[in-house]
């Protein structure tokens, strides 16, 4: 039995491609926390002696608050940018588009498309660190008033693009084979 990656997945239905945003994305962040912990350490190794009356009193109790909530954002703001690296993905199946999305700890979104409902599949680069590092954007383009689906900052954008759009026409043409022969049996099918 094969493992299923949303609760809407059928059977038949096989995972293709898991599309997650580039690595470089958690650059930022962790960027963000190596400064925030080089501040603290350097707060706590160079200010004291600077300083020699911060480790007196009420301000030594103000220093170590300060100096804990500073490591403690810093840690807090570096695992939430992998949790939320990995909690939202994109998968591409032999049936759907499925993204879900996780805009916060207690939020889950899931939204899914099915492939013979895809108009185009375009990619887009901007900037010297999405040309040099190959990663960009997905925009899927949907029939009628359905949304249309982007993926943000996903590696091999372009490659990504042309192998959805290859899978939607594969599906068209496999739903066209079915309703001939379905309408060559002489039975009437409903999609």
């Amino acid at each position: 039995m094969q493992e299923k990656y949303f609760e809407a997945q059928s059977d038949s239905e096989q995972v293709i491609l898991m599309i997650r945003r580039h690595w470089f994305t958690l650059f930022i962040p962790g960027l963000i926390t190596f400064f925030m912990y080089l501040f603290g350490l350097l707060s706590v190794f160079i200010l004291p002696d600077l300083f020699p009356n911060i480790n007196k009193g009420f301000s030594d109790n103000l220093y170590m608050l300060i100096n804990s909530l500073l490591f403690l954002f810093g840690t807090t703001n570096f695992f939430s940018a992998i949790a939320f690296y990995y909690l939202n993905v994109g998968l591409i199946t032999n049936e759907n588009i499925v993204q879900i999305s996780q805009p916060s700890y207690f939020s889950r979104h899931i939204s899914e498309l099915e492939l013979d409902k895809i108009q185009d599949v375009s990619s887009s680069q901007k900037g010297l660190a999405q040309n040099l590092l190959d990663y960009g954007n997905i925009e899927v383009q949907t029939a009628g008033t359905l949304p249309n689906f982007s993926f943000t900052n996903v590696g091999k954008a372009s490659q990504i693009a042309r192998q959805i759009m290859e899978l939607a026409e594969k599906y068209k043409e496999d739903c066209q084979k079915v309703k001939k022969e379905n309408s060559v049996k002489g039975e009437d099918v409903i999609k």
